[in-house]
């Protein structure tokens, strides 16, 4: 991780983490008057306001990470990629098991009873933090792209805040690499792929969805782009299915996915 990055950290995880107890303060307090702490519904949402704030804080890092890599002179190695990957992943992992660590606190027991297991807890946490762990792993593919096809500085100065949400990357520079990447696709002389691809990430960008759920479901097509110019012994077949999971499930992709889904998939062997 750059320095500049590591410097800047410090003071988002105070921003974000004070952000963050509010937000549970206020769902605690609200569960409480409605006579319903502890269940279900509180448990729901204190478990994402949890996830929220470590994706915010993990895009704060790769739009930070850009902006300092922009402005080296010198390429990083494989090594810094492989290195920015673990650290990120173990910094998510970390911001993890502190939620993991508060809602033990108020799941486990409450009021005197045992209401949930702690490895029940753990569970229902890991649901959360492993897609956080895929799109680490994506997204530093995706950056180290940017770099090799000379795109990274146009996209740090194309970044916008959405919404008043600080850190969410702007979707244009995902669909920009997207694009990209598929030009290259077109030299394997995979028409149809190429055309089925193009159609979706196409979808994706004129949805009226809202700005994070649309960065996800471009990342996850950014993912079988980059995939599908791997040989097929190189490919990660898990994670292409998880990504046919996701983006066959949302519902404004429903009708084109039912067009072209089957296609990408044979062409992955994976239908």
């Amino acid at each position: 991780m750059h320095n500049y990055t590591r410097l800047q950290l410090e003071e988002l995880k105070v921003c974000y983490h004070k952000e963050r107890e509010k937000e549970w303060a206020k769902l605690d307090s609200n569960a409480e008057l409605a006579g319903r702490y502890g269940g279900n519904t509180h448990s729901s949402l204190f478990y994402e306001i949890g996830e929220k704030y470590v994706n915010k804080l993990v895009d704060e890092l790769f739009r930070i990470e850009k902006i300092a890599l922009s402005r080296e002179q010198s390429k990083p190695s494989e090594s810094y990629f492989a290195d920015l990957n673990k650290e990120i992943i173990e910094f998510a992992k970390d911001e993890y098991k502190v939620v993991c660590s508060e809602a033990i606190k108020k799941f486990k027991y409450v009021r005197g009873q045992l209401v949930c297991s702690e490895d029940a807890i753990i569970s229902k946490i890991q649901q959360y933090e492993n897609p956080t762990l895929e799109s680490i792993n994506r997204r530093i593919k995706m950056l180290q792209e940017e770099l090799r096809l000379g795109i990274l500085q146009s996209s740090t100065e194309t970044m916008i805040h959405v919404s008043g949400d600080v850190g969410v990357i702007n979707t244009g520079i995902i669909y920009d690499s997207v694009k990209v990447k598929i030009e290259k696709l077109k030299e394997s002389n995979q028409t149809e792929l190429v055309n089925v691809l193009t159609r979706l990430i196409e979808t994706v960008k004129n949805s009226t969805i809202k700005e994070e759920d649309k960065l996800e479901q471009m990342e996850n097509v950014d993912f079988l782009v980059e995939q599908s110019v791997l040989p097929p012994g190189k490919r990660n077949r898990g994670l292409i299915k998880a990504a046919e999971g996701f983006l066959s499930t949302a519902a404004n992709l429903a009708t084109i996915w039912g067009q072209i889904g089957q296609a990408i998939m044979k062409f992955f062997g994976a239908s």
